[in-house]
């Protein structure tokens, strides 16, 4: 059953339980947590788990953890800073200028920005500086969908992160490794929030020793589907270096969606849109009964109606204050902003009444 539990964690996104989370969870399956200590011992002598501090995790997932951790250190460690300043860019603002002087010192940057920050712009340019010193790029993202934008921003090839890796699906592993680099000496990820442990892992043993590695993402989008949110963590570690883009630029302020999504980020209702108003993205408050009728509402890709003007009355009293939960789609994706946030609405005046932030995801 420890071992099921530690699996299920682990299919659920968590690198680890505590003895704790354990013991908590062994009367459900009706077991004795007195149990657990001997149990525990004997799996770690059989090495179907293992343990740093009061953290038990499945063999693999901390091995991995430690080789990423040792191999980020090893690459920051050997940075060989380029030659020579980089070509002045129109248009760049102070922090994305920031951002393609900073990958030229080599070793590991970590570019991260909401939406609308200019982190495309910023790759781009940070791509353009390279080329001109005749470096070896390669780019990659992990799905192919995120690939094939970044080839179209950047002007050049990008491929998933299991094509780069050469996965062999008959081994069950990936060519590329530290016995077999990739040929490059910039390797830049895009949308790095969706790599899991084992993945990072997996792609950092396989830059090469004076490459730089520069990971570009947004830690409150899309979360790995596997166990570690490596990219939020590196970010929260403070170990390496990093560039924040901070500033919304104008065609972006233009996006209802975008403006909305940084409200989200901030713990705040976001900001509906005026009734009426077609713009660049738009932001509708959908007032239902039940969640099937807001859904059904938000499906239709119609602007959404008051249910209670076009169904009558549904029972509620004046003033009714109405959770949502919202969640914004930007860049051609689903931002996950990283927490719950639950608004309240007031029926009767239409205006948000207060927003309450959940537990971080």
């Amino acid at each position: 059953m420890v071992l099921h539990l530690v699996g299920r964690a682990a299919d659920e996104g968590h690198t680890y339980l505590t003895a704790a989370d354990l013991g908590a969870a062994l009367p459900t399956f009706e077991l004795d947590p007195a149990a657990l200590g001997p149990v525990l011992a004997r799996l770690e002598r059989e090495r179907l788990l293992a343990f740093e501090g009061d953290a038990v995790y499945a063999p693999p997932i901390l091995a991995a953890e430690r080789r990423l951790a040792e191999r980020l250190r090893a690459l920051t460690r050997g940075a060989r800073a380029l030659e020579g300043r980089a070509t002045a860019v129109e248009g760049l603002s102070a922090e994305q200028a920031h951002a393609v002087e900073a990958s030229l010192g080599g070793g590991v940057l970590l570019l991260t920005g909401g939406p609308g920050t200019g982190k495309t712009t910023t790759v781009r340019a940070l791509v353009a500086a390279h080329v001109a010193r005749d470096r070896r790029v390669v780019l990659a993202a992990p799905t192919g969908r995120a690939a094939k934008r970044l080839a179209d921003a950047s002007g050049h090839e990008a491929k998933t992160l299991h094509r780069l890796l050469e996965w062999n699906p008959g081994t069950g592993g990936f060519a590329r490794g530290e016995d077999h680099p990739l040929d490059a000496d910039l390797v830049l990820v895009d949308e790095s929030s969706m790599m899991d442990v084992r993945l990072a892992d997996r792609l950092v043993a396989a830059v090469p020793e004076g490459a730089t590695l520069v990971l570009v993402g947004d830690a409150d989008q899309l979360p790995p589907v596997g166990p570690g949110h490596v990219f939020r963590e590196m970010l929260g570690s403070g170990a390496l270096p990093t560039v924040r883009l901070t500033r919304i630029f104008r065609q972006a302020e233009q996006s209802a969606i975008v403006r909305a999504a940084h409200e989200v980020r901030e713990g705040r209702a976001p900001t509906a849109s005026a009734r009426g108003v077609v713009g660049s993205g738009e932001v509708h408050y959908v007032t239902a009964d039940v969640p099937e009728e807001g859904a059904d509402d938000a499906g239709t890709g119609a602007r959404p109606q008051n249910h209670h003007a076009e169904h009558g009355s549904t029972g509620a009293a004046p003033g009714t204050l109405i959770e949502v939960r919202c969640h914004a789609s930007v860049n051609h994706g689903t931002v996950d902003v990283g927490r719950d946030v639950t608004f309240r609405r007031d029926q009767t005046t239409d205006t948000a009444v207060d927003a309450t932030p959940g537990e971080a995801a």
